[in-house]
């Protein structure tokens, strides 16, 4: 599976680009949202995966959907009204707030798993960062949005944030994962499973 990684919006967010088979998918369409049209280019787009509901994740979102009617927003079941709610998706904070028009079709659990391309997309429900925050592994790549990050963590100072609650999803969930595991966050490099167990300073 090829992975393509994108720096998108203001804040320089990490939009990933899934290809296999023809097929395609996007983390976290966070703006720049001609970008990563291009970069999507003749491949047929299945899902749209958001980790969670924040501005920088979704600002690209309708966009996106409006020029790929057909691919499915996945979000956790517990955001589902955080695409539209300026204050929930903290985009009232920028200057430019945004409500998207689109529902997402795709409301996910912890455990669920989304067929994409041959494959098997797993959710890990990664709550701390926000409620509904989520983690997506596809073979041995896990797209863990605000969650964890290269030697840190998501913060968890915004509405709905839980600081005990975080280290327990990435202790419990992540952390269970072998270590070759490889980490897309949401910001920054990628890094490993291993890496950040032996060397992130918030465990």
């Amino acid at each position: 599976m090829k992975i393509n990684t994108l720096q998108v919006g203001t804040l320089g967010a990490n939009c990933y680009i899934l290809e296999e088979n023809g097929l395609s998918a996007v983390v976290d369409p966070g703006g720049s949202s001609d970008v990563i049209i291009e970069a999507l280019g003749n491949t047929t787009l299945k899902y749209i995966f958001l980790t969670h509901a924040h501005f920088d994740h979704i600002s690209g979102l309708d966009d996106i959907k409006n020029r790929f009617p057909e691919a499915e927003i996945v979000i956790h079941a517990e955001e589902k009204f955080w695409l539209s709610d300026m204050e929930l998706n903290l985009s009232t904070m920028t200057g430019e707030p945004f409500s998207s028009k689109y529902r997402a079709d795709i409301f996910v659990e912890d455990g669920d798993e989304i067929e994409f391309a041959g494959k098997k997309c797993k959710v890990f429900h990664t709550p701390g960062h926000t409620p509904g925050s989520c983690s997506f592994l596809i073979d041995s790549n896990l797209f863990s949005g605000d969650t964890l990050f290269e030697s840190s963590i998501g913060r968890t100072d915004f509405p709905g944030g839980d600081s005990m609650k975080i280290r327990k999803s990435i202790k419990d969930k992540i952390f269970t994962l072998p270590d070759e595991t490889t980490v897309y966050p949401g910001h920054m490099a990628s890094t490993t499973v291993g890496r950040e167990k032996k060397f992130n300073p918030f465990f």
